[in-house]
């Protein structure tokens, strides 16, 4: 069967600044009608798409979290910078607050179900269960996602009573899925290091202290950190700290060179030189409400 062609251009403006645009092919979505802010982690809609060539969709900074699975074909999905290619059986996650963009992959075709999720505890749910830092995810219990997935796009579709509650904890256990699924064997010195950081990735350190700390040389630490984690615990930390930069600009008045110093950056100029990099635009554009939309 032929996947449908993408549809005129759409954009989106939500809250804080939210700016989402693309062009999607055939697309289900059902809403929650319901109070979203009742419960700590609910899920805020379902979606199930079907995409052809030249379908794709971007957001500067949502206020929610996405999980989508690839059920058939493949996704190229860019969140901070960072591109991947999806494949069947894969899931991406889109965080709240980062840029990211999907697209259909190099097969020409994209079949994907996911959910957007929202609530005050997400982000210390995702981080408890080690997704917070996951782009990609290779699903281990397929089966059991996909139930899951369809049993919430149901509920939505039904709006019964006490749909509610039963999507906050079915959207709590599809989450779980997902995380048991996430590569959760770090080698034992760079979980600790990872931790450390995002604890507190404002803490000054050095690729000597750094791999003092976790009693390895710093070529080995290096090179560990790349296989398992992508970067350098030097890049990790600068990630960290420019996101923890832009949280700060959109929910405090701290002039930027008081954010660039608790950040961990000494340096103003070079502050704002490395936050243009990795969001494409300058710290003085993130204020609440007046960022602009992801670069073409």
């Amino acid at each position: 069967m032929r996947s449908p062609e993408p549809k005129p251009l759409e954009r989106y403006e939500g809250a804080s600044g939210e700016i989402s645009r693309g062009r999607p092919g055939a697309e289900t979505i059902r809403w929650n009608r319901g109070n979203l802010g009742r419960y700590p982690f609910t899920v805020a809609f379902s979606i199930v798409s079907r995409w052809g060539p030249g379908c794709y969709w971007e957001c500067n900074r949502s206020n929610r979290t996405i999980i989508e699975v690839v059920t058939k074909g493949t996704a190229t999905f860019v969140q901070d910078g960072v591109s991947s290619i999806v494949a069947e059986g894969d899931a991406f996650i889109g965080r709240r607050g980062a840029p990211y963009r999907f697209q259909t992959g190099p097969s020409g075709l994209l079949h994907k179900r996911g959910l957007y999720l929202t609530g005050p505890l997400l982000e210390t749910v995702l981080r408890h269960c080690g997704l917070f830092h996951c782009d990609v995810v290779r699903i281990a219990r397929r089966e059991r996602v996909l139930s899951l997935l369809h049993r919430i796009h149901a509920l939505l579709s039904s709006s019964g009573s006490g749909c509610e509650r039963n999507l906050s904890a079915l959207g709590y256990e599809f989450v779980l899925e997902i995380a048991d699924s996430a590569p959760g064997d770090l080698p034992a010195p760079v979980s600790r290091l990872v931790r450390m950081i995002v604890a507190d990735p404002a803490r000054r350190h050095t690729n000597r202290s750094l791999a003092a700390l976790c009693g390895l040389s710093v070529a080995h630490m290096n090179r560990l950190f790349k296989r398992h984690v992508g970067v350098t615990p030097l890049r990790l930390r600068e990630q960290e700290c420019l996101r923890q930069a832009r949280h700060l600009l959109r929910e405090t008045f701290f002039s930027v060179k008081e954010i660039a110093h608790l950040s961990g950056f000494d340096d103003p100029a070079y502050f704002c030189r490395r936050f243009a990099k990795a969001f494409g635009m300058p710290p003085t554009r993130v204020r609440r409400g007046t960022a602009p939309g992801p670069p073409a």
